[in-house]
């Protein structure tokens, strides 16, 4: 009876973690005011050579959603200097300080390609980039509902980036990112999917940045894109996409050491741990069900560690306190 409900119990656990964490409102039901919804930023205010007050908003609430009761509507919107220019829609996840551009950033904004705009692109103008939402692992899909009703050939962007902070070079490092297009309209909601794809040694990661766009570069302000209910899906990277395949450790957080479960120790294998920037920080062969795998030369953090036996890999993060 206590082996069936033990294996309940972690069957459970997997099940759930699957889906634990998601992003802060990311059903869009909280709202400071009709262009700030928590969490998320549509609007940016600031200055031209510190001087010539600039502000533009991207979306606002509305109360056509999937579930709850609102959605976030993103559409482009008219820069208010010059003549005639319209800027695409683009909201970030996280908040924005007030920025002050002179105007040669202006124009290197300007000349942006917002169709295929990426991070880099836009860390060059550090003032305009979101704070993001603090993650300890990059989710491998990123699922929401949307409607699209676009004008002439705008097209929408949803980036998904999960970034750690490299010291060396003091700026965010790509840990794992996806992104999906949009062109065809869609008067219903219906779901999409954002596949990420790992670029770093691990899927260990501090913060996750969603940049949506819609249209590019003089986009029609009659485009109107509805979004709603984000969620985050977390599985083993590059091993299977059942939870099953998650590798058990415990305790975990953790101070001293960690076992390991669910392993067949008869089969030969070794065991990894990286660090936060994918180093290689501790190798164990052949662990056993037994074992406690000191982690009493490693700082706190949070690690991965990877199983390998059987030509095959299981993986799971781990905190030490």
């Amino acid at each position: 009876m206590k082996k069936i409900l033990s294996l309940s119990l972690l069957v459970l656990f997997f099940a759930f973690r699957g889906f634990a964490q998601n992003l802060p409102n990311y059903g869009f039901e909280d709202w400071t005011n009709p262009t700030t919804p928590d969490g998320w930023t549509i609007k940016y205010e600031g200055t031209i050579n510190g001087l010539l007050p600039l502000s533009f908003a991207f979306g606002a609430k509305t109360m056509d959603a999937h579930s709850g009761s609102y959605p976030l509507k993103v559409t482009p919107a008219m820069l208010p200097i010059g003549e005639g220019f319209t800027l695409p829609g683009i909201v970030q996840l996280g908040t924005v300080g007030t920025f002050n551009l002179d105007m040669n950033a202006l124009t290197d904004l300007m000349n942006l390609d917002f169709k295929n705009l990426n991070l880099e692109d836009l860390m060059q103008f550090r003032e305009l980039v979101a704070t993001g939402y603090p993650l300890s692992e990059a989710p491998s899909e990123v699922k929401f509902w949307y409607r699209f009703l676009p004008d002439g050939s705008d097209e929408v962007r949803v980036t998904v980036i999960a970034t750690q902070w490299n010291s060396m070079t003091n700026m965010p490092e790509v840990v794992a990112s996806g992104t999906s297009t949009i062109a065809e309209a869609s008067y219903q909601y219906q779901q999409m999917n954002v596949a990420m794809t790992q670029t770093g040694a691990s899927p260990i990661c501090d913060t996750i940045r969603v940049l949506i766009t819609v249209g590019g570069l003089n986009a029609s302000i009659s485009s109107e894109f509805f979004v709603d209910d984000f969620l985050l899906k977390f599985n083993t990277w590059g091993i299977s996409d059942h939870y099953e395949s998650r590798l058990l450790i415990y305790p975990n957080p953790t101070k001293h050491f960690f076992k390991v479960g669910m392993i067949d120790d008869r089969v030969e294998n070794y065991l990894e741990v990286l660090d936060g920037y994918g180093r290689l920080v501790l190798r164990v062969e052949n662990v056993t069900l037994n074992d406690q795998i000191s982690t009493s030369n490693l700082t706190p953090g949070v690690y991965f560690v990877r199983l390998t036996q059987n030509n095959s890999s299981l993986s799971s993060k781990l905190i030490i306190e």
